[in-house]
C-alpha cells in the first residue's frame, strides 16, 4: 500500500470523524434544550404546587359552573379572593405560553 493510498484512507476517517462529532453534537445541544424546557416546566408547576392555590382551588371547585360575579361575590370574601387567585395564576399561564408543540 502506498502513501497516496494511506492520505486517501486517514483523508475518509478524518471527515467520518467530523461527520459522527457534528452528529453528536447536534444531538446534545437537543437534550440539552429538553432538559431547559423541562426544568422551566417543572418550575412553572412548582409555582402552582403552594398552600394559598391549593386551598383557592379546593374553594373554586365547590362553586357550580357557570356562576355569575354577583352569586361570587354572595358566597363570601373567602371565595372571591379564591377564585380572583386561581384566575392570576391560569392567566400567568397563558403569557407564558408553552411552545406549539407542548399545548394540550
Amino acid at each position: 500500500m502506498g502513501w497516496e493510498a494511506v492520505t486517501a484512507i486517514s483523508t475518509a476517517i478524518m471527515g467520518l470523524v467530523i461527520a459522527v462529532t457534528a452528529f453528536v453534537g447536534l444531538d446534545q445541544l437537543r437534550q440539552l434544550r429538553e432538559q431547559r424546557r423541562d426544568s422551566a416546566t417543572v418550575e412553572l408547576v412548582r409555582t402552582f404546587q403552594d398552600v394559598d392555590f391549593t386551598r383557592a382551588v379546593g374553594l373554586v371547585f365547590t362553586l357550580p359552573s357557570g356562576i355569575s360575579a354577583t352569586d361570587l361575590r354572595a358566597q363570601g370574601r373567602e371565595y372571591e379572593e379564591a377564585a380572583r387567585l386561581v384566575a392570576l395564576r391560569f392567566e400567568s399561564l397563558g403569557v407564558a405560553r408553552l411552545p406549539a408543540s407542548r399545548r394540550i
